[in-house]
C-alpha cells in the first residue's frame, strides 16, 4: 500500500447531486423535521375528519394539504437549489475542480483556479465513504468529493484516510 496519493477530481452534475442528497438527508438527517411535520399535521387532520363536526372535514382537508404540501415544497426547493448550484459551478459537462494529495503529513488541496489549502490530519472533521465516493470534510460545512475514477481505487483512498485520520472520524455508509 502506498503512503501518498494524488487525485485529480473531475466533478459532474451526477456526483454533485449524489453528494448533496447524502450530505443533507443522510449525514445531517434533514429529512426528520419534514417527516415529523407531515405526521403531526396528518394526525390532526384525522382527528378533525373523525370528529363528526360540521366543519371538521374542511379543517381536516386543509391540515392534510398543508401537512403533505409543505414537505413536498421543501424537497422540491432542495432539488431546485442543487440544480442552481450545478449551473453556477458549470458542472455540465464534468470538469476538473481540484487536485487532492493525501500524504503522511496531511491533505493538500489545489483548486483548478490556483488556490491551495493544507489540512493537518488532526484538524480534519470527518471522512464518509458511500458506495461510489469518499467525502472528506475539513469542517462540518465543507467537503471535498472524491468520486470513483479520480486516480486511485476507493479502497486505497479509504485505507489511507482510516490510517491517518483520528479515531472516530471515518464513517462508512452502506
Amino acid at each position: 500500500m502506498t503512503n501518498e496519493l494524488t487525485l485529480s477530481v473531475r466533478l459532474g452534475a451526477t456526483e454533485f447531486r449524489r453528494f448533496a442528497v447524502f450530505n443533507t438527508f443522510r449525514r445531517r438527517r434533514a429529512w426528520v423535521r419534514p417527516v415529523l411535520f407531515a405526521l403531526i399535521f396528518t394526525g390532526f387532520s384525522l382527528v378533525c375528519l373523525l370528529s363528526g363536526k360540521e366543519q371538521g372535514g374542511l379543517l381536516g382537508g386543509v391540515l392534510l394539504a398543508v401537512g403533505l404540501g409543505l414537505p413536498l415544497v421543501y424537497i422540491g426547493n432542495f432539488f431546485s437549489q442543487v440544480s442552481l448550484q450545478i449551473r453556477r459551478a458549470k458542472l455540465k459537462p464534468p470538469r476538473l475542480v481540484y487536485t487532492v494529495k493525501i500524504r503522511r503529513l496531511g491533505v493538500h488541496v489545489q483548486q483548478s483556479g490556483g488556490a491551495e489549502a493544507e489540512f493537518a490530519w488532526e484538524k480534519l472533521y470527518a471522512a464518509c465513504r458511500v458506495r461510489s465516493a469518499v467525502y472528506l470534510y475539513p469542517s462540518a460545512d465543507q467537503a471535498f468529493l472524491l468520486p470513483e475514477g479520480c486516480g486511485a481505487p476507493q479502497d486505497e483512498i479509504w485505507a489511507l484516510l482510516v490510517r491517518y485520520m483520528p479515531e472516530g472520524c471515518c464513517h462508512l455508509y452502506k
